[in-house]
């Protein structure tokens, strides 16, 4: 059915991939340097499929079976041509973020984990202090904290910058101000109180103040 006069979109053989029960997020990028796009999926477990470039893909690896992964991310996050992973983990034997560097041929070492004071379920990646170095901005039940990037893969501990106003359910990042500095959108709900919550980066790693959008 076409809506407001525009063509419906169309879509061609639906393709399925098996993975493990509970996938929750995914991150999408070419792992093995083969031209083809490949997915990390992250949910009961960190699953890695490698894409054959016709829409389907080889049998999911676990890079690191007893993760319990809650989100992904990916980023060359070392400098070295590789696409490596970042993932939010809250299992019952550790709560933080993992970060797997990427070998360039779809698998990846093992990962060095960076506590955070609570359950981080929410992750993203980029750069937050204008060194050209990828951080991690982690969202977590509580508050909103930065890990700043060594730029050879491994991070400072992470830095709380805020607390939403209210619980917060999702996030996302951008120059919202056109400031050429990395924001926050924290979106939030509570008690029947549906915003957006803009928290505005000031180059150096923190995010100082928020704007509310109802």
């Amino acid at each position: 059915m076409a809506f407001g006069g525009a063509a419906a979109a169309q879509f061609e053989t639906r393709m399925s991939s098996p993975v493990f029960p509970g996938p929750y997020n995914i991150a999408v990028g070419d792992f093995n340097h083969d031209g083809k796009l490949d997915v990390a999926v992250a949910g009961n477990k960190m699953q890695v499929l490698l894409g054959n470039g016709d829409g389907t893909f080889k049998e999911p690896t676990l890079p690191a079976p007893s993760l319990v992964p809650n989100w992904v991310a990916t980023a060359d996050i070392n400098h070295d041509g590789n696409l490596d992973l970042v993932v939010a983990d809250f299992s019952r034997f550790f709560t933080g973020v993992s970060v797997f560097l990427g070998n360039g041929d779809g698998t990846f070492q093992n990962p060095v984990n960076y506590s955070t004071p609570n359950a981080a379920p929410y992750i993203e990646v980029g750069d937050f202090n204008g060194d050209h170095r990828p951080d991690i901005v982690v969202l977590d039940v509580l508050q909103v904290s930065v890990l700043l990037g060594n730029g050879d893969g491994t991070f400072q501990e992470p830095a709380i910058n805020t607390t939403p106003s209210y619980a917060p359910s999702a996030m996302g990042i951008g120059d919202f101000n056109s400031d050429g500095k990395l924001d926050v959108a924290v979106a939030e709900q509570f008690c029947g109180i549906s915003q957006v919550e803009i928290l505005l980066g000031n180059g150096t790693g923190h995010l100082p103040s928020g704007r509310l959008t109802p």
